[in-house]
């Protein structure tokens, strides 16, 4: 019998402690579904995505140089079947029409959010969108 395809998540936030915290929570939680990395700044994810090519990315929205948008706009150009998280502290509509149209699994806030609910949504996207 063989194994379970292993998925790619990329976190995405220029606040390591924030960056360093979803990875550790997405390899505790989800240790035989996801292989994590992590990156602090989104020039640096868009190397690391055409290199590793993520099944799903968990952003920032609003990071110095380029927006997580602007990020994941490049990411879909690369792999258009990318599924996009994005978590922020801000609820401008603009960032959250703009995650919408970039057609995003969900949009956050993080001040408002538990991890249970990004855990819950992560198992969903596993049984629905990654199979």
């Amino acid at each position: 019998m063989g194994e379970k395809k292993k998925y790619t998540l990329l976190v995405v936030d220029d606040e390591p402690i924030i960056s360093d915290g979803l990875k550790s929570l997405f390899e505790e939680e989800f240790p035989d579904i996801f292989q994590v990395y992590n990156c602090y700044h989104p020039k640096k994810a868009l190397e690391l995505f055409k290199f590793r090519l993520p099944d799903v990315v968990v952003s920032d929205v609003k990071m110095p140089k380029m927006t997580g948008i602007e990020m994941a706009e490049e990411m879909r150009k690369v792999k258009p079947d990318i599924h996009v998280l994005f978590l922020s502290g801000y609820d401008e509509f603009d960032y959250v029409r703009a995650a919408m149209r970039l057609g995003a699994i969900d949009y956050l806030l993080k001040h408002t959010y538990e991890e249970s609910d990004l855990v819950e949504l992560l198992h969903k996207l596993d049984s629905i969108f990654l199979k």
